[in-house]
């Protein structure tokens, strides 16, 4: 999780929650919500998910479907990346995400009464994935209460 370096780009969009952003150049940490082009590892992602949002979630989505779809060939360099999202349908990917979040509550015994898994929240990313839902306990991934 260290090594792995991820750019920002649309997944972060539009955000409004602001994170610590190092500034090499001045040395010092500015706050304010990531943008485009925002470099951070894993484990900086999951930092800005855990203790903000910042829409970072999101982008520790997405890896968690690649990490899922690519297995022992993650993690893909930016050409591949594009062309998996691209050439994916987006029910399979739809049905990826459901899976990579909603699998682990269900091994852990927890119910989809339990928690609510929206969608991936971002307008901007309908052109590549299907939203899901726990809505109704009818999700995606073909799994139902």
């Amino acid at each position: 999780m260290k090594n792995r370096i991820v750019t920002a780009g649309p997944w972060v969009e539009t955000n409004h929650h602001s994170v610590p952003v190092y500034d090499p150049a001045t040395g010092r940490f500015d706050n304010r919500p990531i943008r485009q082009g925002d470099r951070f590892s894993l484990y900086e992602w999951a930092d800005h998910m855990i203790s903000v949002s910042a829409n970072a979630a999101a982008s520790m989505w997405k890896e968690a479907v690649l990490m899922h779809s690519l297995g022992d060939n993650y993690p893909p360099s930016p050409d591949q990346e594009k062309i998996f999202f691209a050439s994916t349908p987006k029910s399979v990917l739809g049905k990826m995400a459901a899976t990579v979040v909603i699998e682990p509550f269900i091994r852990a015994g927890i119910t989809p009464q339990e928690f609510h898994l929206g969608s991936f929240y971002l307008t901007d990313l309908a052109s590549t994935i299907t939203c899901i839902s726990t809505s109704g306990h009818r999700l995606s991934t073909g799994w139902t209460d």
